[in-house]
């Protein structure tokens, strides 16, 4: 498990700060729809066995009070040139104080990736101020990695690392049931579900400790 932050990094633990809504912006990892033609059947993050065990809903349920709002933007992935930062504007109107962006896995187009991704963080950053955690693919891809970190670290905003996740078989959901679809089976399970949310809130914890 790898956790790392653009403006900082310590290995002190802390205590986990306080959020009262929280934005979640991704890919199918974050939200998938129903979909029979691949076996799913949820409507929360793939491929967890129910909503409340998908990383978004976990983290969320560690920070009292808190509220979460997910968001499906893999368009930002796929279709890059066309994706419309002002999308997100009506969760971004809501004010959260916490943003959690999990993107990448599903980008054929490094370059234009590149360029959506410097897009939305600038459009996150400009607009509203709230603690941003921009998070590494699941399935490890370097040069999208790169991207991500390069946004990250030009913002000067946390950065969370979950590809080394994939590796062990039993973060994802064919390790741990019987997954029909493949493509579905790769995805996180309920165990790797809570290894991203325990990624997410170490570095959470460790930043708030070098807040000033």
């Amino acid at each position: 498990m790898t956790v790392a932050a653009c403006r900082n990094t310590i290995d002190v633990p802390g205590t986990l700060p306080s959020f009262g809504r929280i934005l979640f912006l991704g890919n199918s990892i974050t939200l998938h729809p129903p979909n029979s033609s691949i076996g799913w059947g949820g409507n929360w993050g793939m491929a967890a066995s129910a909503a409340s065990s998908d990383y978004a809903h976990v983290l969320t349920a560690r920070i009292p009070g808190a509220t979460l709002d997910e968001r499906n933007i893999s368009t930002l992935e796929t279709d890059p040139a066309h994706f419309d930062v002002r999308s997100i504007d009506s969760s971004l109107a809501l004010a959260p104080d916490l943003v959690v962006v999990e993107l990448g896995d599903n980008a054929t187009d490094v370059a234009g990736f590149r360029s959506a991704y410097a897009a939305l963080i600038s459009h996150l950053v400009g607009l509203h101020a709230a603690t941003i955690v921009c998070m590494s693919t699941w399935w490890s891809s370097p040069s999208i990695d790169r991207a991500i970190q390069d946004a990250c670290l030009t913002n000067q905003l946390l950065y969370a690392d979950i590809g080394r996740l994939y590796s062990n078989p039993s973060n994802r959901a064919s390790g741990e049931r019987f997954v029909a679809d493949p493509g579905v089976g790769i995805h996180p399970g309920d165990a790797g579900m809570r290894s991203i949310a325990d990624v997410l809130a170490t570095l959470l914890t460790r930043s708030a400790r070098v807040s000033p």
